[in-house]
């Protein structure tokens, strides 16, 4: 559902409202990343890893079969062209999520060795010593805002350029994790809060980009700032320090040369000062912090490759 009131000739207001799902993939339904270890006692090998949704000790402890996500999409903005050149947007938005996907911690002892809890006596039963899982246990809320402004047509020597600014802001919440009795009755937290941490900080809550493109006869040159915000690397329940990795600014280079109307040339150089991310603090605790990686496998800002070059041939048809 959705709705457009037009502002005389130059704006207009809009809103939209729609639900929708997203069904399991297929390695969320049936993937398998297992291994048998020696367990001293056991007379044979146990399992520990990642195990497949229908798998009988995944199924044992309570763990539904997976479903689809339903989602709510709510959004809003208004548009305005204030000359023929210069043209603004703004736009916000909600999207809540129900019965998310969600890759579990890994359920396993609960390190009290005098006694066997309910949820070890299953895994015990099914000769399993530790396990992860896919399951719908969250229920996720996303809200931001998008603004974006134009101002084309800037007389400047013999060419014209064009400037733009777009901007996003996002934060996401977790509004419920509903965790399968056997295991909250027990105690166990399926999604602990480092799992919690990849959803609600592991990505930027705010991206700006200052763009600015430049013809001249056969050639055209744009030049763009990106600010990737914030983002925390989140300890693990079992101990450590969260870290929160600076804000970062990287500027792209594109140069294109039409040789004709239909073929071009083109070349880029990204990231030109060669920005990276903060080191992994080995503080936090998480895998491979202060080991041979140095950044953050699973926290991502920007990317890890530092200036890079390109070179292409462009045809229209």
């Amino acid at each position: 559902m959705n709705g457009r009131y037009k502002i005389g000739d130059k704006g207009a207001i809009r809103a939209s409202y729609s639900t929708g799902f997203r069904a399991p993939t297929l390695h969320q339904s049936h993937i398998t990343l297992s291994q048998y270890i020696i367990i001293a006692g056991s007379s044979e090998p146990l399992l520990q890893g990642t195990l497949a949704n229908d798998n009988p000790a995944v199924q044992a402890l309570g763990v539904p079969q997976l479903t689809h996500e339903i989602s709510k999409n709510l959004s809003g903005g208004v548009t305005y062209k204030f000359n023929k050149d210069f043209s603004a947007s703004l736009d916000i938005y909600q999207i809540k999520v129900d019965d998310r996907i969600l890759f579990s911690s890994q359920i396993g002892s609960d390190s009290d060795n005098n006694t066997t809890n309910p949820v070890e006596q299953i895994l015990e039963d099914n000769n399993v010593v530790a396990v992860q899982f896919f399951i719908n246990a969250g229920d996720t809320k996303t809200t931001g805002g998008d603004l974006v402004l134009n101002y084309r047509n800037i007389e400047m020597g013999n060419g014209k350029l064009s400037a733009s600014l777009a901007a996003n802001y996002n934060k996401t919440t977790i509004d419920a994790i509903n965790t399968p009795k056997v295991l909250a009755d027990n105690g166990y937290n399926i999604f602990d809060r480092q799992e919690q941490g990849l959803i609600t900080n592991s990505r930027p809550k705010s991206k700006v980009i200052l763009g600015l493109n430049y013809d001249i006869e056969k050639w055209n040159i744009s030049l763009n700032n990106t600010r990737f915000g914030e983002v925390t690397v989140t300890a693990p329940q079992s101990g450590g320090v969260d870290q929160e990795l600076d804000a970062k600014i990287t500027t792209d280079l594109g140069l294109v040369y039409n040789l004709t109307d239909k073929i071009g040339i083109n070349a880029n150089v990204n990231n030109i000062f060669d920005v990276y991310p903060d080191p992994t603090d080995p503080a936090t605790n998480t895998a491979g912090a202060g080991g041979r990686f140095v950044y953050s496998s699973e926290v991502q800002q920007l990317g890890q490759l530092g200036t890079n070059f390109s070179i292409g041939l462009s045809c229209q048809f």
